[in-house]
């Protein structure tokens, strides 16, 4: 009997290969698809399962409530925390430290290379499965390397030096790793002991620096609680003051959990990136679900297709279910027999749609930030065949159901055509292009609002700005590796203006509590130089400029409309803040964006105080066309400044569009959605167009001979279509509107939707669908109507 089912399945896909091509495209283009996203899913949701000891390893992560600004929650803890945990906690079976900087290697060839070192105490490698022994880290200046590490330096070294100031340290290799996994939210290209870390001296015993993760290996999990009671107990011993310190001066909210030490599995942290992350690669979760979200509508659409081809083929097919049960048949086997059919169209959909994931996959992983491939091993491969299955139950089910279920005395004797779902079809059609429509519209206003961000006025120009890190060396101070620096440049040809200034934009701002009678302020601070407005190309309102006397340093700030208006103060010029009460308001700034569109303009005091914070990048404003020679200059100077350093520079206007590439990505991403959606809506669409017209042909036939126009013709079958594209309209805008005002909630400053770019989505989809109708609706007003009646 599934003999007989595969090769009458196999024969009706021969015999109908446009209706067959449809559904297997339309099919495999659904599970290339869900192949994709549920890949994707799979490896975001298994990070660091790999690891044996995964479900008892646990990352310590600090809270904080703060006052006037969101609550802090960071992976960042204190350095004694680790040891001290490793001390006697009932528990604890191990802990390890880690923090990760960027370190230049030389190899003894002479290629050099900057990796990214993870430092880490040598239990780390006890704790985690990436390969060497504790004893890798157990010797000072030593480096552990990954293979692709040694490749990138030259081969498998026997040491490496490192530039330290104008000298050179040899640094031996203790071993050679495996690079870690992609589903590691660990990454480094080598391992140094944790005391070799940048800053150890003042970090070692300090209970105030939160320069370093920390990982714990507990005994079992039901050792968490004790764990954490132990935690609170050697807060309280050795931060307690300073928590007390800073609730006094206003920093933290005066409460019970101010501030606390927490820890998260190990197998939770990718997907948490509600706290801060700096040595953990991390993700939202929301992505993997907008990811499947969307598969899964194309697969639905898909399966749709296939359930709207089988009903409108009840025609052709009605006097073979009719003899079939005239034969005996019951509608179980007939039911069987359609199923059938439907499981071995999605089997070679499924072989079709991995060929496609395989060829899409260069293109999905540009798109979702993602390193995906397809090796697939057993389990990989009966979830994929169990997917197809699912599918072709699931796409055969509403066929079998109605086309088992014909009478055969009715059927045979002419008195049941089979014309059954006809409604069903028609709901099929305005679901396809519903979501379609939705995708297109949301789109069309996420491109929108991209482009309103662009063309945002920021406050400053952002063009034509290199930013050069000054904190990437050793040895020298910021302020003084600055001045070098500008004296070097300043005079060049290809360089307009420098200025110091202790934050690039688009990064971290240094922040501060402003206590003004009974209210206090959030104010960010920034170190300039006199030449810093004229850099970044800011407006001055009212007063003056810093740098215009010997006492500015000490005794002048700027600060902008926001914190002006924030204060009260309606002429800010000659004014004082209560916490300085020495130093006055010089000037006011015009407002500018420092931060994300996402946020509104914040009060800001700039300032040159070296007391409040320090320089650690230089801002420089080159001359328009002359970029290479720029770069060239201040390369030159920077080996003179600092020859150890890797010359580092970034441009401001890339920098500040990294702050919304999550929000470009996923435009592309709903972009292609739509593009997929449609594409596989308009399959169906034609099969359906196709079957209408081959029913219609006597009424077409009759029409033509009482004087019918073939612009009429084609019109009377196009416009059923155009009616149901119209209240997909209707179905789909509101849902396109809903999802794009969520959206734009996450931005301070909204582009205002527009009703013309819904509409334009709506007239999108309506000109496709009738484009791919169009084609059979012509082809039949133009036909011979003596042949169709002949036919009839």
């Amino acid at each position: 009997m599934l003999r007989n089912h595969l090769l009458v399945a196999l024969r009706v896909l021969r015999k109908s290969p446009l209706y067959s091509s449809i559904n297997i495209l339309g099919l495999a283009l659904g599970l290339a698809s869900c192949i994709l996203m549920l890949f994707y899913a799979h490896q975001e949701w298994t990070y660091d399962a790999f690891h044996q000891n995964a479900d008892r390893i646990y990352r310590m992560y600090r809270v904080e409530h703060r006052v006037r600004t969101p609550l802090k929650q960071s992976e960042g803890t204190m350095a004694p925390l680790g040891p001290a945990l490793s001390e006697g906690v009932p528990g604890v079976e191990a802990a390890a430290r880690f923090t990760v900087g960027n370190l230049e290697v030389l190899h003894e060839n002479g290629s050099r290379a900057v990796l990214r070192v993870g430092y880490a105490d040598p239990s780390f490698l006890d704790m985690f499965d990436f390969g060497g022994t504790p004893g890798d880290l157990a010797q000072p200046g030593v480096l552990l390397l990954t293979e692709s590490a040694a490749d990138r330096i030259g081969g498998n070294p026997a040491f490496v030096r490192i530039p330290d100031g104008a000298s050179e340290r040899t640094a031996p290799i203790s071993g050679m790793i495996p690079d870690p996994p992609v589903r590691s939210s660990i990454q480094f290209d080598a391992l140094a002991p944790f005391a070799d870390r940048p800053g150890a001296a003042n970090s070692d015993g300090n209970w105030d620096s939160f320069g370093n993760g920390t990982f714990v290996m507990l005994s079992s999990p039901e050792m968490l609680v004790s764990l954490e009671s132990a935690i609170a107990s050697m807060v309280e011993t050795h931060y307690g003051p300073t928590i007390r310190q800073m609730i006094d001066q206003g920093w933290w909210a005066d409460r019970e959990d101010t501030f606390t030490i927490k820890a998260q599995p190990l197998r939770e942290a990718h997907l948490s990136p509600e706290i801060d992350a700096f040595y953990l690669q991390v993700s939202s979760p929301a992505y993997s679900l907008i990811l499947l979200g969307i598969a899964g509508i194309v697969l639905l659409i898909a399966c749709t297709n296939f359930m709207a081809l089988s009903i409108g083929r009840s025609v052709a097919r009605a006097r073979e279910v009719g003899t079939r049960k005239a034969m005996g048949a019951s509608r179980g086997q007939v039911a069987a027999q359609f199923w059938g059919e439907a499981i071995v169209l999605s089997m070679i959909a499924v072989g079709v749609g991995l060929v496609l994931a395989d060829l899409a996959l260069p293109v999905f992983n540009a798109l979702a930030n993602a390193e995906l491939t397809l090796d697939l091993d057993t389990p990989q491969v009966l979830l994929i065949c169990g997917l197809g299955l699912m599918v072709g139950l699931g796409a055969g089910a509403y066929p079998a159901a109605i086309l088992s279920g014909l009478e055969p005395a009715r059927v045979l004797g002419g008195g049941d055509s089979g014309r059954r779902g006809s409604l069903f079809i028609r709901s099929i059609i305005v679901f396809q292009f519903a979501a379609a429509i939705a995708l297109i519209a949301s789109t069309l206003i996420m491109f929108r609002q991209m482009q309103y961000v662009a063309d945002q006025d920021l406050g400053f120009a952002s063009d034509e700005i290199i930013v050069v890190p000054l904190q990437t060396g050793q040895g020298e101070d910021p302020l003084g590796r600055y001045e070098r620096l500008e004296a070097l440049v300043q005079a060049r040809p290809s360089i307009l203006s420098i200025s110091p200034s202790s934050s690039a934009f688009a990064g971290s701002w240094s922040r501060t509590v402003l206590v003004e009678g009974d209210a206090s302020h959030i104010a960010y601070t920034n170190y300039i130089g006199p030449s810093f407005l004229e850099t970044m190309g800011m407006d001055l309102l009212a007063g003056r400029s810093l740098g215009q006397s010997p006492e500015d340093s000490e005794r002048a700030i700027l600060i902008n409309e926001a914190l002006a208006a924030a204060l009260g103060w309606d002429n800010p010029v000659g004014e004082s803040l209560e916490r300085w009460p020495d130093v006055q308001v010089v000037g006011v700034v015009r407002n500018f964006n420092h931060l994300s569109l996402h946020q509104e303009v914040q009060p800001m005091i700039l300032h040159m105080s070296p007391g409040i914070s320090t320089p650690r990048y230089a801002m420089v404003r080159y001359r328009g066309g002359r970029v290479r020679d720029a770069l060239s200059d201040l390369e030159t100077a920077w080996k003179s400044v600092d020859p150890g350093t890797p010359f580092q520079v970034e441009f401001l206007d890339e920098r500040l569009a990294q702050l919304y590439e999550t929000e470009q990505r996923w435009m592309r991403i709903a972009g292609y959605g739509a593009f997929f959606a449609v594409l596989i809506s308009c399959l169906g669409l034609f099969g359906v167009a196709t079957m209408t017209v081959a029913e219609r042909r006597k009424e077409i036939g009759v029409r033509k001979v009482f004087g019918a126009t073939p612009m009429s013709l084609a019109s009377l079958v196009a416009r059923d279509f155009a009616l149901l594209i119209l209240l997909a309209f209707v179905i789909g805008a509101p849902i396109a509107l809903v999802f794009s005002e969520r959206w734009l909630d996450s931005f301070a400053y909204q582009w205002p939707v527009n009703p013309l770019v819904v509409l334009a989505a709506g007239v999108l989809a309506l000109v496709v669908a009738l484009l791919t109708v169009g084609f059979q609706a012509v082809s039949a007003a133009r036909s011979n109507p003596i042949d169709t009646l002949r036919y009839e």
